[in-house]
């Protein structure tokens, strides 16, 4: 993918300067725009350049998508490395989200969450690799709780079949994610 406008964070770079200001994400030349890591659609919005998809990779972090004109996608559709996302308007407006930040600037609200917008470049010239095989749930209302290297999660009704294997989990069942395989508790 070729960038056709950088993240911009510093007032005092040349990139501010030569694009006269800041930028939230990374403006990339594409048209058939592909999933960069698997993962969840937790949002789906507009937003000034078209449809915002934003794809939740794992319990701290996600990619959105901005600027598309076509999708093919719904809230909790699970997306694999290389899946499509849509079609994009003249380009993609690419964004790396976190719910922290060394530089807490552009908060970005979903569901209940804040996350913080970070530089998305490392993701995609492929220096970071985030590719999640796992798949994680994409209801705004999961708790989350942290038990050494285990994450424990409530299920809000109701949930695919297939995204958890042959086994069903109804509402308010507990389910604890271990090294990336689900386990019903």
């Amino acid at each position: 993918m070729d960038i056709i406008k950088p993240f911009i964070d510093d007032e005092h770079s040349e990139e501010f300067k030569k694009y006269g200001g800041f930028h939230t994400g990374v403006d990339v030349n594409v048209f058939d725009v592909k999933a960069l890591a698997s993962g969840v659609v937790i949002d789906i919005g507009r937003e000034s350049g078209g449809v915002a998809v934003t794809v939740q990779f794992d319990v701290n972090s996600c990619l959105r998508y901005m600027h598309m004109r076509l999708i093919n996608l719904h809230l909790g559709s699970t997306l694999k490395k290389g899946d499509s996302v849509g079609l994009s308007n003249k380009y993609l407006h690419f964004e790396y989200i976190k719910p922290i930040s060394i530089k807490p600037i552009w908060p970005v609200r979903i569901g209940k969450l804040t996350y913080y917008k970070h530089d998305p470049t490392p993701i995609i010239t492929g220096d970071l690799v985030i590719d999640n095989t796992d798949v994680w749930y994409a209801n705004l209302d999961l708790n989350f709780e942290y038990v050494d290297d285990e994450i424990e999660v409530i299920i809000p009704p109701p949930i695919d079949d297939d995204m958890v294997g042959s086994r069903m989990i109804n509402q308010g069942a507990k389910t604890k994610v271990v090294r990336g395989r689900r386990v019903i508790i």
